[in-house]
This record gives C-alpha cells, sequence and structure tokens, in this order.
C-alpha cells in the first residue's frame, strides 16, 4: 500500500505550519498544505490525496463551498472541517454536504488525531475493497493463494473474498463447519495471508 497523502486547506501560514508539524510528528509523511482554497481541485487532481483538513471561512472561496465541490468530484476523500467560528448551522451544512467531522479551532489535539486516524482507517478499508473488487486482482488472487482448493460454488467464492479482506489485519476468525469441509485448509490460509 502506498503512503497516505494528507492536504491541509487554511489560509493561516502558522495553523498550516503547525498542522504539519502535528502530522509529522505523528508519523504522517505526505503531507500537502496549501493556503489558497482556488488551488485545491488542482492539487486534487494531480496527487492521490486520502484526507483533507478543511477551513470554513477562507478569502475567494469558502471551505463550504470547496466541500461541495470537493465531494463532488473526488467523493471518496473524507473531508475533515477546522474552523475558528463554531455555529450550528454551518457545522450541520458542512456534515449534510458530507465532511467526515466539524471541529473548532484550536481543535483539541487528542479528537483531532483520533479523528484522523478513523478516516485514514475508513479510506484505507475503501482502497482495499476497491482492489479486491477488481476482477483482475480477484481473479489473481484466487489463482494464487486458493489454487489448491477446489470450489465451483458462489458460497465458497464468497469465502475467499471475506479471507481477503479479513486476514491482513488482527481480528479473531472463527472457522465453523461439518468435519472434513476444509476449515484446516482455510485456516493455514488465512494464516498464510
Amino acid at each position: 500500500m502506498r503512503n497516505l497523502t494528507i492536504l491541509v486547506i487554511d489560509d493561516e501560514p502558522v495553523f498550516l505550519e503547525l498542522m504539519k508539524d502535528l502530522l509529522l510528528n505523528e508519523g504522517y509523511n505526505n503531507i500537502i498544505t496549501e493556503k489558497n482554497p482556488k488551488k485545491a481541485v488542482s492539487i486534487l487532481k494531480k496527487n492521490e490525496v486520502d484526507l483533507i483538513l478543511l477551513d470554513v471561512y477562507m478569502p475567494g472561496l469558502n471551505g463550504i463551498e470547496l466541500l461541495e465541490t470537493i465531494h463532488r468530484l473526488f467523493p471518496q476523500i473524507p473531508v475533515i472541517m477546522i474552523t475558528a467560528v463554531n455555529t450550528i448551522d454551518i457545522a450541520l451544512k458542512a456534515i449534510k454536504l458530507g465532511a467526515y467531522e466539524y471541529l473548532t479551532k484550536p481543535p483539541d489535539t487528542e479528537r483531532l488525531l483520533l479523528t484522523i486516524r478513523r478516516a485514514l482507517e475508513q479510506r484505507i478499508l475503501e482502497l482495499e475493497l476497491e482492489s479486491l473488487r477488481s476482477p483482475a486482482s480477484s481473479e489473481g488472487f484466487k489463482k494464487k493463494f486458493f489454487k489448491d482448493i477446489i470450489a465451483e460454488s458462489p458460497q465458497m467464492f464468497k469465502i475467499f473474498e471475506i479471507v481477503q479482506i479479513f486476514a491482513p489485519t488482527d481480528e479473531i476468525i472463527l472457522l465453523t463447519g461439518e468435519t472434513g469441509t476444509g476449515k484446516d485448509i482455510l485456516a493455514k490460509k488465512i494464516h498464510d495471508l
């Protein structure tokens, strides 16, 4: 998996620098900062961005308008709105337009980092599902890892898909079924993955 990229858009250079330092200290290495909201779409077209931190009130183009554009053009990218002005109307509008979360400045560091972590975890899962849904990827995966299992039924292929999703995680997997159905073979495959 490629390194995750976070785009921070805010018209305050000091805030951009603080966010960049905070994110770098947390181990996020690909940080793009931009103070001109009008450049956001071109940045998104040129880079694979996984998360956006976006200010609401900026000159030239406000964050709500930009959120609307981002959500229309790049609906897969989670956007966390961060603003100094905390109004219920703006927060509701932002969430309604697809914002992942709405936080006020200065953001509580723990809450901000937790929100970023959760948004990126969701993004990673979506990227993994996307790659698994790709027919070439799925067929290649089945041929490579499940070639010694004889299976014709759609139910078994569904099990293979589930194994692809959960095997690389730290989740506990319980296999049940009748004796002789191949639970031990499937358990070995999960372990190998």
